[in-house]
């Protein structure tokens, strides 16, 4: 904390609930407050995060860093207030509101766009670009289908049904190539504060590449089914201000977001609590989707 307070002494240190990948701290001193933000996977990924909190502040509200240690893998940012809108979302007079600045926020990440689907490296470049939007959903599908994990724990039946609606939809989302934006892909209740009604920051841009804006849309409304129904007309409204979207957009999302949902069932650990809700979802996102 030394490149931002000094020789003074932190007062107080907070460890801040959140992503599971990197340690966060609340740290106060003087009245003020930062957020350090230590980093699991090492100088590349806090280079690309801090370069997507540059290009992004002023359109989205996020909380940049002041300083930035590639060395020691941590950044500190200002510390912003908020109460997470997974906390917040039921509140009875307040679920389309939250939801129209919901999709307002993911609209305006949404308007940075790039030449191919595939990850950033530190200059945000896209050294490997990954093919089409269909064909990158089918083949990530088929390789966790069968050649990992997630089939064996599907059983025969689902995992029937699955490849069946991948070979039946694929050529739908062939029709979203050529239109490749900043997705956020971690974009969820979890990640989002909110203060005064509206998004004040987007939170853990780690995991952040180029693909389909519907990829971001799918993994929101994983739990759709738990959300007031306000908060879907709230979100569509406040989106469509920043971004068009097709007529059938909630369906080609939840059916993005199988890549999602399937890769989790190949996870090298057992984790049957997991799992048993991600073959919940799959089997509704089957029924309800395309």
């Amino acid at each position: 904390m030394k490149p931002v307070i000094g020789e003074r002494m932190p007062e107080q240190i907070t460890r801040l609930g959140g992503g599971l990948m990197n340690d966060t701290f609340k740290v106060s001193s003087r009245g003020e407050s930062w957020v350090l933000r230590v980093f699991s996977q090492g100088a590349e990924v806090v280079a690309k995060e801090a370069a997507l909190l540059e290009m992004v502040k002023g359109h989205v509200p996020v909380a940049a860093p002041v300083h930035v240690d590639l060395g020691s893998a941590y950044t500190i940012s200002p510390f912003i207030a908020g109460d997470r809108l997974v906390d917040t979302l039921h509140a009875a007079t307040t679920a389309q509101q939250l939801g129209h600045t919901a999709g307002q926020t993911l609209g305006r990440i949404h308007h940075f766009s790039f030449n191919a689907i595939g990850f950033f490296d530190a200059n945000l470049d896209v050294p490997k670009p990954l093919g089409g939007v269909g064909e990158v959903w089918r083949s990530y599908l088929a390789t966790c289908l069968f050649e990992g994990r997630s089939g064996q724990r599907m059983g025969e039946d689902l995992l029937a049904h699955t490849w069946k609606f991948v070979g039946e939809n694929g050529s739908r989302l062939d029709a979203l190539d050529d239109d490749y934006r900043l997705i956020h892909a971690d974009y969820k209740p979890t990640n989002l504060l909110v203060a005064d009604g509206q998004i004040s920051a987007v939170l853990d841009w780690e995991f952040a590449w180029s693909g389909c804006k519907l990829f971001d849309i799918g993994q929101l409304f994983r739990w759709e089914h738990r959300y007031p129904p306000d908060f879907h007309q709230g979100f569509e409204a406040g989106y469509r201000e920043e971004q068009d979207l097709p007529h059938d957009w909630l369906a080609l999302a939840r059916a993005l977001d199988l890549l999602n949902l399937v890769g989790f069932l190949d996870d090298a650990e057992d984790r049957p609590v997991l799992f048993s809700d991600v073959l919940t979802l799959i089997q509704r996102q089957l029924e309800s989707t395309l």
